[in-house]
Parts: structure tokens; sequence; C-alpha cells
């Protein structure tokens, strides 16, 4: 009795099945450099959530133009060209609109503030410990009593800034509701 299943067609079927998704390929690379250079660096950036799924749509629309036929090179690079415009439009409009800049950017939050972990704002943000602990590592520090302030960015970016640095931070945290100056602290 013949096995009916053809365990290699997933792999495998012919040579010319590669042609397609080969050509693509050619095709869309140089074209994304030429268009990531027309928008800019900021193209291909997290800078904020809006850049980050604007990245991750031209990457799907890319290889789903590589892998499936039935999304056309046209199609995929009217969409990314959609996206890049409608990015760079709504990063000029933020640029002259506050409430256009709360609705589209995440707000920053320190969630250390004069070595004292701040629950409320780790919770609210869902960040571990284990995180706070590794971007502390990462600042070149080993304890949380080193650390003036950790910021989660609207990126989702940690920045560190250690307890010899607070004289330079105020204009830095002006933005921040911060904990009153005589806070209890170990610093």
């Amino acid at each position: 009795m013949s096995d009916p299943v053809d365990w290699g067609a997933p792999f495998f079927t012919d040579w010319s099945s590669l042609y397609g998704p080969a050509v693509t390929a050619l095709i869309m690379f140089p074209v994304l450099i030429a268009l990531i250079r027309i928008f800019g660096k900021r193209s291909t950036s997290k800078l904020n959530n809006f850049d980050w799924i604007v990245t991750v749509a031209i990457g799907a629309l890319t290889a789903s133009s590589i892998a499936f036929s039935e999304v056309t090179i046209a199609v995929a690079l009217l969409v990314i060209v959609l996206l890049l415009s409608l990015q760079w439009v709504v990063t000029h409009l933020v640029e002259r609109s506050r409430a256009l800049e709360n609705a589209v950017q995440e707000n920053a939050s320190v969630l250390v503030f004069k070595g004292q972990l701040l629950d409320d704002v780790k919770e609210s943000e869902r960040v571990s410990k284990k995180e706070i602990d590794a971007a502390i590592r990462q600042a070149g520090l080993t304890r949380l009593n080193q650390v003036y302030a950790l910021i989660l960015e609207s990126n989702a970016e940690f920045s560190v800034i250690p307890v010899g640095d607070a004289s330079q931070t105020d204009s830095a945290l002006a933005e921040f509701d911060l904990p009153p100056d005589d806070y209890d602290t170990p610093v």
C-alpha cells in the first residue's frame, strides 16, 4: 500500500515555484531602501508606538508580497507608501498639536526616583522588577540606590539617570509629576 501524502511537498515542489518570490524580493529590497531614503530615518524607527506599527506593517507587507502570489508588488508598495505618507503627515501634525501628540504618543513614566521603586507606576505600566533590574545593570549600575531616576520612555526603552548625574536632571525630569523634594530616599 502506498502512502498518499507527499511529505516533500511542504518543502519543495519545483524550481519554477521559486521564481516569483525571488523576483519579488529582488524588486522589493531596492525599492524599500529607496522609500526609506525618501521618507527618512524615522520610517524604520521605534520612536513611539505609531512608528513601531508602521515598521512592523512594512515588514509584513514585504514578506507577504514575496511569499504569497495573491499580494502583488504593486499592492504591497501602494500600502507601504500610504503608511509612510501617513506616518510623515502624523509626525508633522504632532509637532503642531499637543492634543494629537497626546493621542498618538505614549507619555514616558518614572519608575524609580531617588533610589525608590515607584510601585504604583511599575504596576500601571506592567513592568516587572526583573526588567527594571536589567535596565539598571545595562546602565552599568548594580543597586537601586545608585539610580536617581529610571524612566520608561515613550518608545518602551529605559533611560537611567545615575545618582551622580542628578544635579543635571531638572530640565530632563520637568515633564513628570514626581514625589516632593523631601521624598524619603536612601540616596
